[in-house]
């Protein structure tokens, strides 16, 4: 998934630490698998990021059901 969507492995794995995203590990190979809410998540994060939103903020976004807090954050910017 790095290499598709141009991000490094380092980055997906600082990204699943802070838990704004979750993947499984194939017993096999131990790579990571990315189901297509992971995926989501992550292009959201991506999106999120490439318009300056902090980490912190991201994370308060893609937990919250309620789409008002998104739009606080961003008038706080």
């Amino acid at each position: 998934m790095s290499a598709k969507l141009g991000l490094t492995s380092c980055t997906l794995r600082r990204w699943e630490e802070k838990v704004l995203f979750n993947s499984q590990r194939d017993p096999q190979s131990g790579w990571r698998i990315y189901n297509t809410e992971a995926l989501q998540r992550v292009l959201l994060v991506l999106l999120l990021r490439d318009l300056d939103i902090p980490i912190k903020s991201v994370k308060i976004i893609l937990d919250s059901t309620d789409p008002q807090i998104a739009i606080l954050l961003f008038s706080d910017l």
